[in-house]
């Protein structure tokens, strides 16, 4: 069993009208804000994004290569033909993939030459597979295409860009900088590197350290996937052991690289280049920062990164945008947080000044109780505003066994279980903070 006992927290309390004992920010004295604030080239300030596709939705794809995805924690791009679209589980393993963050995206209904094509053929390979694709796997929105074949002309490419933000093609380019190697600013035929089984692991993360290097978007293009158990040796066919070496090295290079889809990089590309970023209001006690990126947030609503550098004197206290408490983190002398380009203000209270205090202060109440029959632990809390907290488990030496990074808390009641049946019998602490606030609890592993 678990038993938890309160040792340490830095909070304000206050009574309501009904004397319930809630909990408000106590506010840390920290650093104050330079006049020096940009928007990272790619999300959460990575050196470069990379962008792993597999084509034709061969039948090693669903059930081989999402789940191996899946369980290593990285996303991906598959580009489905409709003619195909029932081989490797099918809608199903796609919906499974895409409800795991990984995105299904459109490759023609049967894999023609496009550019042989008549205009009516043209829209039934390119804007019919997406609206099937669409009305297959619940909730998706196809954003994005590869060229069967590497082909496309200008009418191929026009008709692919009505209905998609970007579409790639065969050829490797010789840098990978932020420019993306795109025409009159289109992203109509992006590069890549075509992954073949006599590319080396070795080869791969050269591949990966180059983008770095450049600071732009590589992609890589897989096709069949096999193992002892699924046949599938279509085109350029790999064994599942070579890309789990490849996924493993890329592993290596996440914090430098940031491993997401063709969809999500292309968003991100578009808003930062399109983006505003101002300062409307500025003091000792309060910044207003202004994000818009004038594009439709239909389309573009992923979050960019935003930079602010500080000087000694003071530190944010924390970061509201609309109703949602912002996570941020230091690096070097620089606050870092993500932020949706909507045009909604963006709030950044230094910690001497509580600007929401008159109106809408956050309250929150966070403690834990456990559950002994599954060796789990609950963190229960209730606010009136979301946020973001991290939870650490110590061992009683100092040393950090698990942790739980930007655990959302919504507004209102929450409850988020912590599954600690791996650790050893013995004591531990639990850190649980936020924005503002840092609570401890010893813990009994029994």
């Amino acid at each position: 069993m678990l038993q938890f006992t309160e040792i340490s927290y830095l909070q304000y309390t206050i009574f309501t009208m009904k004397n319930l004992l809630i909990k408000i920010f106590l506010f840390l004295p920290f650093f104050a804000f330079a006049q020096d604030y940009t928007i990272a080239n790619w999300f959460n300030d990575k050196s470069s994004a990379t962008v792993l596709t597999f084509d034709d939705w061969s039948p090693g794809h669903g059930t081989i290569v999402a789940p191996l995805l899946i369980a290593k924690k990285l996303t991906g791009t598959f580009f489905v033909n409709e003619k195909t679209s029932s081989l490797g589980g099918g809608y199903w393993a796609m919906t499974n993939a895409f409800n795991h963050g990984i995105e299904i995206a459109n490759h023609s209904a049967t894999h023609p030459d496009l550019t042989t094509l008549t205009p009516e053929d043209l829209e039934t390979e390119v804007n019919g597979n997406k609206a099937t694709l669409e009305l297959n796997i619940p909730q998706l929105k196809v954003f994005t295409f590869a060229y069967p074949f590497g082909a496309a002309n200008q009418m191929v490419k026009n008709k692919v860009m009505e209905k998609h933000i970007a579409a790639r093609g065969v050829y490797t380019p010789a840098l990978w900088d932020y420019s993306l190697n795109t025409i009159n600013n289109t992203y109509d035929n992006l590069g890549t590197v075509a992954v073949s089984p006599a590319l080396s692991s070795a080869t791969f993360t050269n591949f990966v350290k180059a983008g770095i290097h450049d600071g732009g978007l590589i992609t890589f293009m897989f096709h069949s996937v096999y193992n002892a158990s699924v046949d599938d040796h279509w085109y350029n066919a790999i064994d599942e052991s070579l890309l789990s070496q490849y996924l493993d090295s890329l592993k290596i290079y996440e914090n430098q690289t940031w491993v997401t889809t063709l969809r999500d990089a292309i968003k991100y590309h578009t808003e930062k280049k399109s983006a505003e970023l101002f300062m409307l209001n500025q003091n000792d006690s309060l910044w207003t920062l202004n994000l818009n990126d004038k594009l439709a947030d239909s389309i573009y609503n992923y979050p960019l990164t935003v930079k602010l550098k500080i000087v000694e004197g003071k530190q944010v206290s924390f970061i509201v945008q609309g109703d949602d408490t912002l996570a941020y983190h230091m690096k070097a002398d620089t606050i870092v947080f993500n932020s949706v380009p909507n045009g909604s203000n963006i709030f950044i209270a230094l910690a001497d000044y509580n600007p929401f205090n008159s109106l809408n202060p956050f309250i929150y109440n966070v403690h834990i109780y456990n559950n002994p029959l599954t060796g789990t632990f609950v963190c229960a809390a209730s606010s009136n505003r979301s946020f973001l907290a991290t939870i650490i488990i110590y061992d009683l030496n100092g040393n950090s066994v698990q942790t739980l990074n930007s655990v959302n808390f919504k507004k209102g009641e929450n409850k988020i279980p912590v599954n600690i049946s791996n650790l050893a019998v013995g004591n531990y602490l639990v850190s649980i903070s936020g924005e503002g606030f840092s609570e401890t609890y010893r813990v009994d592993r029994k």
